[in-house]
């Protein structure tokens, strides 16, 4: 695989982080966006030179996509994770899973059943101060 493509659920403020970061990086082409906000959702992708699709379903149906990045709201995260994973997209979600451990275990059974990735996303796992203490 030459190029990475992703597909963003999420464009408020963390999404629109990661999608201006996804832009920059060699080797990673920010297909397609998506957000309940429509007018964010087409802001984010102007900005970041990526498509507007109009829900999660259907961005899930790009069979052209080998990964999602998940930043919407909080609630959403565990069946978004779960229904990346039966899609077969590879997954990078913001955190929390989700207050709810079953619903966590639910998520990760998904991901192991479908043999995806999955990273949660964790701010401080790279700062050279938070790995010194």
């Amino acid at each position: 695989m030459d190029t990475i493509r992703i597909g963003l659920v999420g464009t408020g403020r963390i999404g629109q982080i990661h999608a201006r970061t996804l832009s920059t990086l060699p080797g990673v082409k920010l297909v397609a966006v998506t957000d309940v906000n429509q007018e964010s959702a087409r802001a984010c992708a102007a900005a970041c030179g990526a498509q507007v699709v109009a829900d999660y379903a259907a961005l899930l149906a790009d069979p052209s996509l080998d990964a999602v990045l998940i930043a919407s709201s909080t609630d959403t995260h565990a069946p978004f994770i779960v229904q990346a994973a039966q899609a077969g997209k590879h997954i990078f979600c913001e955190k929390p899973i989700s207050a709810d451990l079953a619903e966590i275990d639910k998520a990760l059974a998904a991901v192991e059943k479908a043999g995806v990735r999955l990273m949660i996303a964790f701010n401080r796992r790279f700062d050279a101060n938070h790995q010194r203490i």
